[in-house]
């Protein structure tokens, strides 16, 4: 049970969002509209920053763009969402989500995205919408 919590808690921060009774707040206004605040157990505060899958940078004076991936999210998501037993929540952000999965190919290869299938089919084995 204290792991599923920790693989819980953990992959709260790429979602921002946290159990009812340590909600998130605003940190002020006038910073960033996507910054928060997390106010934790025992009155630890923690500053949580959104959590793309990916970012795309133009650069003016050259005419390119490039795009970084959120290597983290895409490697470690799925495996703290399988081990936090969020089946549901880890085919709706990650294995099911068109988005992901072009990201996860696009950032890393074709094997990892069948190693997160793979990890998933052996906890679910019966899961239909993963096969």
């Amino acid at each position: 049970m204290k792991q599923t919590c920790f693989h819980s808690t953990y992959q709260s921060n790429y979602f921002q969002c946290f159990h009812a009774e340590h909600p998130l707040k605003k940190i002020s206004p006038k910073l960033n509209d996507s910054s928060f605040l997390h106010i934790g157990e025992k009155g630890k505060l923690r500053y949580i920053t959104p959590q793309p899958l990916c970012t795309t940078v133009t650069l003016k004076d050259l005419d390119h763009s490039y795009t970084y991936y959120n290597m983290r999210k895409l490697n470690e998501l799925p495996y703290h969402l399988l081990k936090s037993q969020q089946s549901t929540v880890l085919k709706k952000e990650c294995l099911c989500n068109f988005e992901f999965l072009l990201c996860k190919i696009s950032a890393t290869s074709l094997r990892s995205l069948f190693e997160d299938f793979q990890m998933a089919l052996e906890a679910e084995p019966g899961d239909q919408d993963l096969r």
